[in-house]
């Protein structure tokens, strides 16, 4: 639900949970209302500098480190987020699988027959990404 804390936000882990905590998003809700432009600044900005320096990131480049967050990454998140909050059943994984299928919301999914459905779903989990969700 849109009440529910960051961290149980599919595809969110609990270090990712924390650094969104850092810049004010507290709960799903939060997440689903944000500017993803907006929250990849913030999270850049507030990324912490001694992981950099200990890992020989000294003049780390946007994009270039693996904690820099794209807009496009807080999207997916939000997409994801979207689909467990607004359709009935759908879990986590779930959501991960739709949204890596280009099924971003619940009108789109509500727009598919089950039978093209399954072809989505099946092509994408024999893709690279689809292994790694």
């Amino acid at each position: 639900s849109r009440s529910s804390r960051i961290e149980d936000a599919p595809s969110m882990d609990e270090a990712m949970a924390t650094r969104l905590r850092r810049v004010g998003i507290q709960s799903i809700g939060n997440l689903l209302d944000a500017n993803p432009e907006k929250v990849s600044l913030k999270l850049e900005d507030t990324s912490d500098d001694d992981y950099y320096s200990q890992n020989g990131l000294k003049n780390h480049a946007r994009g270039q480190s693996s904690r820099y967050v794209s807009p496009k990454r807080v999207a997916r998140w939000q997409a994801e987020s979207r689909l467990v909050c607004e359709v009935p059943n759908v879990r986590a994984f779930d959501s991960r699988v739709m949204v890596g299928c280009g099924i971003k919301t619940p009108r789109r999914l509500g727009k598919l027959t089950p039978g093209k459905l399954a072809k989505r779903v099946e092509r994408f989990l024999q893709t690279e990404r689809g292994g790694q969700v």
